[in-house]
């Protein structure tokens, strides 16, 4: 009788190991690779491209399904995709997108033709047990810093916030005297 283990004869993919957490693995390619886009993915991913590149624009989209069924990753998948072109977790999920969508499909003109070099500012936020606003400080402050490195000079994060600094003052609380108070891990000064 032959005592060999289970875990001997199969491996689990990386993949299928954990649950995905979007900020966790927000650059990360291992993370991206072996995603599969059914039918339904490439059907949400025309109708998010079409209505960032066409004509009707829709500025909010829900993703709804039981657990276990590839939310996260899709979004995950539609983060990486909508990256910068060096990014590494951009050319996986470009990889996917070429070998799944036909070539002369709108998506993938869209993607190929119409899609900024630079990628999209990405604010990726997981809730916390934390104020909204609070969790939504913390993903704009990173979506900027991932899409506005900061310069050579320190301290001069306001010149780099510009863009989404009204946003931020609406959401920033204060304190009396219109003092800004510090909020999420290091919201640093604006």
């Amino acid at each position: 009788m032959s005592s060999q283990r289970l875990a001997d004869c199969l491996a689990v993919n990386r993949r299928y190991a954990r649950s995905i957490n979007l900020e966790r693995d927000f650059e990360a390619p291992d993370a991206v690779e072996g995603y599969i886009l059914t039918d339904r993915a490439v059907d949400a991913l025309g109708r998010i491209l079409a209505s960032m590149f066409g004509r009707k624009r829709t500025t909010a989209w829900t993703l709804t399904g039981v657990y276990g069924t590839g939310k996260s990753a899709f979004a995950h998948f539609l983060i990486s995709l909508l990256g910068p072109m060096e990014s590494p977790a951009r050319q996986v999920a470009w990889d996917i997108a070429q070998k799944s969508l036909p070539p002369d499909s709108p998506e993938f003109e869209a993607l190929q033709q119409k899609f900024p070099k630079s990628g999209l500012f990405r604010a990726v936020a997981t809730a916390q047990r934390e104020p909204l606003r609070h969790t939504l400080v913390r993903a704009l402050e990173k979506a900027s810093d991932d899409f506005w490195p900061r310069g050579a000079e320190k301290g001069h994060t306001a010149l780099y916030f510009w863009p989404v600094a009204p946003i931020l003052c609406r959401l920033w609380p204060t304190t009396g005297g219109g003092r800004k108070k510090r909020v999420g891990q290091n919201p640093g000064p604006i």
